[in-house]
């Protein structure tokens, strides 16, 4: 499409008669039951210096994101960034030359960033910002033990906690079970799944292992059956974020008061996570 600089007007308009529908439409069509809206289209010359496309994260740790975009015309790239919501113009650069991908170190774990591209053409030329790409850094494995958990977030997911394979259903954090017979066993949260016919895992942060003789989990559930109807609770672990979990636990029965539980987890590693599968079945949860 091609067009000399300037500005037009577009105008988009509709009637239920007269207007296409039984003629030639008429742009000044002044009749009743109809609607226009005008439009001014600014047409200036094509940039110089074509900013890149398809700017996107491709991975990310704790400390590091992957990048990559769309090659152009330029003598190098420029990256802009730093925590989310900064102005451009504050924050960190990192500069590419012949690629088109990059990997960004050094950054804070758990901590949400936002990125910018631009190409550099020459000393005078760079095109203009492409749109940001916001990425959230992994969390550090937690190598110092024991660890404790006890879900006092506000009601929220504590951080670097997750879910996975949901299935109609959600965790919750809250004060007791569906008809607080169980209240949190200390504090004022814990963790519930209720649903009639629904599952999700929780799952933990991801512990460095290596340091410990025997590693094991302790944790104390509850399940209140409600009229026979009885929730059931599947605990697994898995090496790395890249292995198969690992079935641990399940527990079908009525459990009606807080129960203490240790499970040794097997193939420790440095890369070691826990899940726990809420099953829901019409129990109180």
């Amino acid at each position: 499409l091609t067009a000399t600089a300037g500005d037009y007007v577009l105008r988009i308009g509709g009637a239920d008669y007269g207007l296409g529908s039984t003629g030639t439409s008429n742009p000044c069509y002044t009749s009743s039951y109809a609607s226009f809206e005008d439009y001014t289209l600014n047409v200036t010359p094509a940039p110089s210096c074509l900013p890149p496309t398809g700017f996107a994260s491709t991975s990310n740790s704790a400390n590091t994101v992957e990048l990559e975009w769309e090659s152009v015309q330029a003598n190098y790239y420029l990256i802009e960034y730093a925590a989310a919501g900064f102005t451009l113009g504050t924050g960190d650069t990192a500069l590419v030359y012949g690629d088109t991908t990059v990997s960004v170190a050094g950054l804070a774990s758990n901590t949400t960033y936002d990125f910018y591209l631009r190409a550099i053409c020459s000393a005078t030329d760079s095109s203009i910002f492409t749109s940001k790409v916001t990425v959230t850094t992994d969390c550090d494995a937690i190598s110092s033990f024991p660890h404790f958990e006890g879900f006092e977030n506000g009601g929220s997911r504590p951080s670097c906690w997750t879910v996975a394979n949901t299935n109609s259903a959600a965790w919750e954090f809250t004060s007791g079970n569906q008809n607080s017979s169980v209240t949190a066993k200390s504090g004022s949260y814990l963790a519930r799944l209720y649903d009639s016919n629904g599952s999700e895992y929780l799952v933990s942060p991801t512990f460095d292992l290596t340091a410990l003789g025997t590693a094991q989990v302790r944790f104390s559930y509850s399940m209140v059956a409600w009229g026979g109807d009885q929730d059931e609770l599947k605990v697994y672990g898995r090496s790395s974020a890249s292995s198969p979990w690992v079935l641990l636990a399940h527990y079908d029965e009525e459990v009606a008061s807080w129960q203490e539980v240790e499970i040794v987890l097997p193939n420790a590693s440095a890369t070691y996570q826990i899940a726990f599968q809420g099953i829901g079945a019409y129990g109180r949860g």
